[in-house]
């Protein structure tokens, strides 16, 4: 006996029927699909369910194919050859927004030995300070103001502007 169905048998023809379906029934499939979306995504707790999916999904998958590092490394190397000008264009856009600015600004602070428990909230501060703490001067330019810190506990003391910090400051340092 013959165990092809008919499904099997013709399988160009539905494939054929079912492009044909959705060409002359896209827009009524596509506020379907939306609806159907949109009331499956609203039930309780399916953010979480999809996150913890796609995390265990990546680590079967990851397990199962581990990524060649040196191939991954030779296709990004590939990659910035080939845009150089474009990853240029966009890292400088990038540095020049306020995002960068305060992703840079933060990183120097904790590379010269800054030590604060948030951040972000020092950056703010920073930020919206128009004038020195010590001499009440206003600062002109940007590069004028500074972040001062105790160089053994790495404890924020002052914002000042760059004469306090190397005169008024400097010499305290200078005097343990």
């Amino acid at each position: 006996m013959d165990k092809t169905t008919y499904y099997s048998k013709n399988k160009e023809m539905r494939k054929e029927y079912g492009r044909k379906y959705y060409e002359e029934n896209k827009e009524k499939m596509r506020i379907y699909q939306k609806a159907y979306q949109a009331k499956y995504r609203q039930r309780e707790g399916f953010k979480e369910w999809k996150s913890n999916y796609m995390k265990e999904y990546q680590k079967e998958y990851f397990k199962k194919n581990p990524p060649d590092k040196e191939k991954q490394s030779e296709r990004m190397k590939k990659y910035f050859e080939k845009n150089k000008d474009r990853m240029n264009a966009y890292w400088k856009k990038y540095r020049d927004s306020d995002r960068g600015k305060e992703v840079m600004r933060i990183n120097n602070w904790k590379q010269i030995g800054v030590i604060d428990t948030d951040f972000k909230l020092l950056y703010e501060q920073y930020k919206k300070e128009t004038h020195c703490w010590i001499c009440g001067c206003e600062y002109t330019r940007p590069r004028h103001k500074h972040l001062d810190h105790d160089h053994e506990t790495g404890e924020v003391r002052y914002i000042c502007c760059m004469k306090c910090n190397i005169q008024v400051l400097g010499r305290k340092r200078g005097s343990k």
